[in-house]
């Protein structure tokens, strides 16, 4: 079940972000993954570092707040993905990377379109 989970380091980035959604786990200050439910949006316990989305909630928030579409599909033998009117569609070999690496990409855009303005 913990695949279902982004990583820490982009559960993070997507705090950064704003990301505030509640979450059904959070990441311990030691980057441990907890399904403890109690309190992992707003004031985190002394013990949380940050919520723990899964991937389908990290998608929707980009698609929801930014009006990201994200794609992921498979062509012969690889996973590409990419985002409807930005393009940049990347081969994977694997669904899970091709999830993971959109994103990362996807925090990597929301990011450069906070510094350009």
């Amino acid at each position: 079940m913990e695949n279902e989970f982004i990583p820490h380091k982009e559960a993070l980035a997507l705090k950064e972000l704003g990301f505030d959604v509640e979450c059904f786990g959070c990441y311990t200050k030691d980057k441990e993954l907890s399904l403890d439910y109690s309190t992992n949006k707003g004031e985190p316990h002394y013990f949380q570092d940050c919520a723990a989305p899964i991937y389908q909630q990290a998608f929707r928030w980009f698609r929801e707040k930014y009006e990201i579409i994200h794609m992921i599909y498979k062509v012969k033998n690889d996973y590409v993905f990419g985002f409807e009117e930005i393009g940049g569609f990347h081969n994977n070999s694997t669904y899970e990377e091709a999830e993971l690496a959109c994103l990362r990409k996807l925090i990597k855009i929301v990011n450069q379109n906070k510094e350009d303005g």
